[in-house]
């Protein structure tokens, strides 16, 4: 859920930065005092006065970003998923899961710890203090003093919200936790859609087995081609009852 929530928001931070250049890194300095007096006062550095901020993004950028970082992600995340809803279907061990589990995870991670073993000590320093873009002006909510804070919510958002009101009733949702089973419900119905067939009397019923005609490596067939395999099943529910049956 959280690898799915990152790359749902890089996608509402491409749809929402301006499509321009902007500038990312600024020098400030504090108008409450002299820069030598709060340096001594906050003990800052000169990096501390350097301001990086999310500003513009031209177009190509943001096609590019789309297309060779949002989308191969997505795709990552749902091959992951998949995978992992059929070792979790398919793996009767409790050990054997837990591992494969914790094998489909570092897959997911694995963005992350490439930038935290080979990035270097600047782009670190960087990402750490990177300011979020605003999506909206509060210069005039920051100015007010609590009293008037309060009078303004109360007149705008208290008073018009009621405990039926689905803006109250979406505050204590957990949201995680509905994606999570709605993620789960939509894989599992996947699952069965794809690997079992539904009998006559409503029962689901594993599709047969076929083994890959060559044991050649594709990586195109991860996402694009699928294995060719034999004709002829090496197991199926029919024959595993016939057998079971004539012992």
């Amino acid at each position: 859920v959280d690898d799915l929530s990152a790359t749902v928001e890089l996608g509402v931070l491409l749809m929402f930065v301006p499509s321009e250049d902007g500038l990312w890194l600024t020098y400030e300095l504090p108008d409450w005092a002299e820069k030598d007096i709060a340096k001594a006062v906050r003990d800052w550095s000169e990096l501390d006065l350097v301001r990086f901020q999310v500003a513009g993004m031209p177009k190509v950028w943001k096609v590019w970003n789309m297309v060779f970082i949002l989308v191969p992600k997505f795709l990552l995340w749902y091959s992951v998923t998949a995978a992992g809803f059929r070792y979790l279907m398919e793996t009767p061990g409790i050990i054997d899961l837990i591992v494969n589990a914790m094998a489909l995870t570092f897959i997911l991670d694995i963005d992350e710890l490439i930038i935290d073993r080979f990035a270097t000590v600047a782009t670190k320093h960087i990402m750490q203090n990177l300011e979020a873009f605003p999506l909206f002006d509060a210069e005039e909510e920051d100015k007010e003093t609590p009293e008037q804070a309060y009078k303004r919510l109360a007149k705008s958002e208290l008073a018009a919200w009621k405990l039926g009101d689905w803006r109250v009733c979406y505050l204590f949702v957990p949201k995680k936790l509905a994606i999570t089973f709605a993620i789960m419900a939509v894989f599992v119905c996947k699952y069965y859609n794809t690997y079992c067939y539904r009998e006559e009397d409503g029962t689901w019923v594993s599709k047969d087995l076929h083994l890959p005609k060559g044991v050649h490596w594709d990586p195109l067939s991860l996402f694009f081609t699928p294995v060719d395999m034999d004709s002829e099943p090496a197991w199926s529910m029919s024959g595993a009852i016939a057998a079971a049956a004539g012992r």
